[in-house]
């Protein structure tokens, strides 16, 4: 009998845990949507912004402002959320570890720039807190790119992720091509472009990400015969 209690004790909590990992990978999936939402409405809240010319983050100046800073806080918890739900559903190597810490880095810089909004284009003198977000994103940018790049090179060894190496190696190649038309163009006519162009690129890499770890933890829900057993 109490190897039966410890049995049904093992199966409920790899049940439970299976179900917060799915839990986690879906959180990841609702707080991208989110953030396309909130820049969406963000921007037809702003008659006068072009989204061609000006960047994301300069939606959080102004009336409308704290939609965009909810934006930046739901993607901080959607970057902490994905680790989160992959760290069982990939297998352990140094490449798919140091990617599950580089996406609680860039989560974390996305909480940094929801707390320091970014000086506008063109603004005459430059604010501690516009140079403060600057860096935030920047460290956020380049954290989710080398996640990517890890755990690109990761899924085409790990089984259960090798179907989607495809995928994340053209959503890899795509964002880092753009970050360094961006880093070669500086502040065109078209950053604002750009920038969309890229930031949607890596937040579609982390919805896939979690909808592939939420399919994976459902996967690995145990089976019910133990809480059958007399």
């Amino acid at each position: 009998m109490r190897r039966l209690r410890d049995m049904r004790a093992a199966f409920r909590a790899h049940h439970l845990l299976a179900w917060a990992t799915a839990l986690c990978g879906a959180l990841a999936v609702l707080g991208v949507l989110y953030f396309f939402a909130a820049v969406s409405v963000g921007e037809s809240l702003q008659p006068m912004y072009d989204p061609v010319t000006r960047t994301i983050s300069e939606l959080a100046v102004g009336r409308y402002g704290w939609l965009q800073v909810s934006a930046f806080v739901a993607l901080g918890l959607s970057l902490w959320a994905l680790p989160a739900g992959m760290w069982r559903r990939v297998r352990a190597t140094v490449s798919s570890r140091l990617g599950l810490v580089l996406l609680v880095v860039c989560g974390a810089s996305s909480f940094v720039a929801a707390a320091f909004p970014t000086d506008l284009r063109g603004a005459v003198v430059a604010t501690v807190s516009g140079d403060v977000h600057e860096v935030a994103a920047s460290v956020g940018y380049a954290c989710l790119i080398s996640a990517m790049l890890l755990f690109s090179w990761h899924f085409r060894r790990d089984h259960s992720w090798r179907h989607f190496h495809p995928v994340s190696t053209a959503l890899t190649v795509t964002g880092l091509a753009v970050l360094i038309a961006m880093a070669v163009t500086g502040e065109s006519v078209v950053a604002g472009l750009l920038q969309r162009t890229m930031a949607a690129t890596l937040l579609v890499w982390v919805a896939l990400a979690g909808v592939q770890a939420g399919r994976l933890s459902l996967a690995a829900r145990p089976a019910r015969s133990v809480d059958r057993a007399d």
